[in-house]
């Protein structure tokens, strides 16, 4: 599946396409990478169709799109995700730093305090 999404992609850009065999190489590099971030299988083609999309609205707008490569079906991906209310764990851990802050500064905790945890954020982010 994954290595048929190389070829549309190529040819969505008008890029010449490379049919299964030589597909197949650059299909598990995209499904290593849709798997290192944990995109489940049937999150793909919403993804890619995602990144289709945004390309479209760039280039509508005249502005220079990226290039439709697993990058982009992962940031899309990400975005379904989130518009689904999951979060990664990173973005919980920064959740949890943003609601520690507002706890101590609505308890009145020492700014020192607050400072060392605002810093935490910073670094983190």
């Amino acid at each position: 599946m994954v290595t048929a999404l190389v070829d549309r992609s190529r040819g969505i850009q008008g890029w010449t396409l490379l049919g299964p065999k030589a597909a197949h190489p650059i299909g598990m590099i995209w499904t290593d990478e849709l798997d290192r971030v944990g995109i489940a299988t049937e999150d793909i083609d919403a993804a890619f169709a995602r990144a289709v999309d945004c390309r479209v609205e760039l280039l509508a707008k005249g502005r220079e799109a990226p290039p439709l490569g697993v990058e982009l079906v992962i940031a899309m991906a990400r975005r379904i995700r989130e518009e689904k209310g999951v979060i990664d764990s990173r973005e919980a851990y920064r959740l949890q730093l943003q609601a520690r802050i507002a706890d101590l500064k609505r308890t009145g905790a020492a700014g020192a305090v607050i400072a060392e945890y605002e810093k935490e954020l910073r670094d983190y982010e």
